[in-house]
C-alpha cells in the first residue's frame, strides 16, 4: 500500500466521511505519494446512501500535478458505493488526483493506492 487516507470520520456510522466538498466544478483531491511510483490498483470507499455522487469519478496520474481528465485513465462507468479500480497500463506518477468531472460533490470515506 503507498498510501492510505481515511482521515477523521464524520457524520453517522452508516454514512461516515472522510472527504466532503460543496457542490462545485471538478471537485477533487490529490494525493502527494511523495515520489514516482507505479501504481497498480486505487481502492475508493465512497458513503453509503450517497453513491450517485460517484458516477462521474475520475483519475488521472502526473509528476508535476499537471492533469488532463478529459482523457482520464480511469472513469467510473456507474454508480457504486466501492470501486477497486486495476489500472492495467500500471502508470508512474508521484500525484494522484481523483475527483468528478463536471459540476458535483466529491463525497468519499477513504482512498487507497496500491503498488511500488
Amino acid at each position: 500500500t503507498l498510501l492510505t487516507y481515511e482521515g477523521e470520520l464524520h457524520g453517522e456510522s452508516e454514512s461516515q466521511y472522510a472527504v466532503h466538498s460543496n457542490n462545485s466544478d471538478d471537485p477533487h483531491i490529490i494525493i502527494d505519494l511523495g515520489a514516482e511510483r507505479v501504481i497498480d490498483r486505487v481502492v475508493i470507499n465512497g458513503r453509503r446512501g450517497f453513491r450517485t455522487r460517484q458516477r462521474h469519478l475520475a483519475i488521472s496520474v502526473s509528476n508535476d500535478k499537471s492533469f488532463d481528465l478529459s482523457q482520464p485513465l480511469w472513469n467510473a462507468r456507474k454508480s457504486l458505493v466501492n470501486y477497486t479500480i486495476v489500472l492495467w497500463k500500471r502508470p508512474k506518477g508521484r500525484y494522484v488526483k481523483l475527483g468528478v468531472v463536471g459540476k458535483g460533490i466529491l463525497n468519499l470515506k477513504g482512498v487507497k493506492v496500491l503498488g511500488w
